[in-house]
């Protein structure tokens, strides 16, 4: 026990510390099996389960991180799942970092985002 309040309800004792951002909170607000408070758990990426989410994927709207995603341009993102779950995109060779090929185009735009 850690003698503060928990930092989400601020009613509870905290017993536990999430060691991905630090809050103390209490039994309610902490999930032993991930080892995560649960405000962790919400903002988190939904494909790593690791890190805190920046963006959603333009196509599945999935919370992604940094490294769980591809960068469209410098606001959208596209999640590996979605990419690697494309059957059209399997064999694509990407150009440079932030260039996509023709086929991811037309994919991206048959699933209804527009670059």
């Amino acid at each position: 026990m850690y003698g503060n309040l928990c930092e989400i309800c601020f009613e509870k004792p905290a017993y536990y510390r999430c060691p991905l951002c630090g809050r103390y909170v209490c039994e309610e607000h902490f999930n032993r099996r991930l080892n995560r408070c649960y405000i962790c758990i919400e903002s988190g990426c939904n494909v790593c389960y690791r890190n805190l989410a920046i963006a959603e994927c333009q196509l599945c709207g999935r919370r992604i991180c940094h490294k769980c995603s591809i960068e469209l341009d410098e606001v959208r993102r596209i999640c590996y799942l979605c990419i690697i779950g494309s059957i059209k995109i399997r064999n694509t060779i990407w150009k440079t970092g932030r260039k996509i090929n023709k086929l991811l185009h037309e994919t991206i735009k048959y699933q209804g985002v527009y670059l």
